[in-house]
């Protein structure tokens, strides 16, 4: 008995495929960032205005019954610290988060910051980086994602036509 899925339900498979897939390289990007980045002695020199955003969970009940849960954005204008440092005599400067409320560094605040040596102006502030802990965390959820979606097309989207000898036993 041959279980194929129809032409709508292999495409999303497939998208939720390619989105795994694109965590895992995430994680293989962060990764790539925690093991090259080196540290410097950065200086908040000015702030400038962005647009930034919130997200909050918010409960609902519908029609006297049962509880609909929704995460909500909230979008604001903030002021985001501007870092400068230095790497092989020439100044680097980058943007921090946008914060909603105040300028949180002082101008002239020392702080140090974790660059990309190839690329000194993809840079965070060291409190800000993301430990290994996210970086497992994100390739470890990518995986799962990638392999139930490639498990599912190999159980129901009739791979053996493009794989022969490829059989489930």
């Amino acid at each position: 008995m041959s279980h194929r899925l129809p032409f709508l339900p292999k495409l999303a498979v497939l998208a939720v495929a390619l989105f795994g897939l694109l965590v895992v390289a995430s994680a293989a990007e962060q990764a790539r960032f925690a093991l090259m980045a080196r540290r410097a002695d950065a200086v908040v020199v000015g702030y400038v205005e962005k647009e930034g955003s919130t997200a909050r969970s918010e409960t609902t009940q519908i029609h006297g019954k049962g509880l609909e849960t929704r995460l909500v954005t909230d979008k604001f204008r903030g002021q985001a610290p501007v870092f400068r440092f230095t790497v092989a005599g020439e100044a680097v400067e980058f943007s921090g988060l946008v914060h909603q409320v105040g300028a949180p560094y002082p101008i002239g605040t020392q702080l140090t910051v974790l660059y990309d040596p190839l690329f000194p102006r993809n840079a965070e502030l060291e409190e800000d980086a993301q430990g290994w802990a996210g970086v497992l965390a994100s390739a470890f959820f990518g995986a799962v994602v990638l392999g139930g979606a490639v498990l599912v097309m190999i159980v129901f989207g009739g791979w053996s036509r493009y794989f022969p000898n490829f059989r489930l036993r």
